[in-house]
């Protein structure tokens, strides 16, 4: 898993193959001129105008700026299929969004988040797999005990109205290590408390209940590498 969880293309392509495995059908290449295509691209166009705006707040903008963008953003997604904009959930929240949610929330993690799910949504369409209704992460639940040499956070996932929670355990090995020496990945859910793990599940269809982050990397069944690393 930590191959997949680095690089927004191994993103897409991680995505596209659990779309895959859902429904059976190879994937082939991308169709040129595919209308589908052209209008998530088109919706991704209209996310980094409202991205522009959005930065411009912080030099003294006008939230109006955002507000025009955001409609236009909104009008660039009515013209999706349903499946396709069912699957763009942040996408949508960035439409709606109000300029002080805007300017509490992390807008670097905003933009990664939003780019691996639109990114991942392009894929699917464009190699002609079924595009699998993407979870969001709803809420961060804090930390509990676990009988592992382990910090595990609980995070709460949505989709639709289902729910689900991920507990994910950073070894104490990799809490302690220098960064410097650590994966990506892991940097980055020491950094978040788990949260860049369980946005990177998003397009699973049944995401796992425990993911383990290790000085190794990411991994959906790592209670060896916890025990291991103590």
């Amino acid at each position: 898993m930590q191959a997949h969880l680095e690089g927004r293309s191994t993103d897409a392509e991680r995505d596209a193959r659990a779309a895959e495995g859902v429904s059976g059908p190879p994937a082939h290449e991308e169709v040129v001129g595919d209308v589908d295509v052209a209008r998530i691209d088109e919706v991704a166009q209209r996310v980094w105008a409202v991205f522009d705006a959005w930065a411009d707040l912080f030099r003294g903008g006008n939230v109006a700026e955002v507000e025009s963008e955001q409609r236009r953003l909104r009008w660039a997604l009515d013209a999706l299929p349903e499946r396709v904009r069912a699957a763009l959930p942040l996408v949508a929240h960035l439409a709606e969004a109000d300029g002080s949610h805007l300017m509490n929330t992390d807008r670097d993690e905003a933009e990664r988040d939003l780019r691996e799910e639109m990114l991942s949504v392009r894929t699917q369409v464009a190699t002609g797999l079924p595009v699998t209704r993407r979870w969001l992460v709803d809420d961060y639940l804090g930390t509990r005990p676990v009988r592992r040499d382990a910090e595990c956070h609980m995070l709460q996932i949505r989709r639709g109205e289902e729910s689900h929670i991920v507990d994910v355990l950073i070894s104490r090995t990799a809490l302690l290590s220098d960064n410097d020496r650590l994966p990506k990945e892991v940097v980055r859910a020491k950094e978040t408390n788990g949260r860049s793990v369980v946005a990177a599940l998003a397009a699973l269809d049944e995401p796992p209940e425990e993911v383990m982050v290790s000085t190794a990397g990411v991994s959906m069944s790592g209670s060896e590498e916890a025990e291991g690393e103590g």
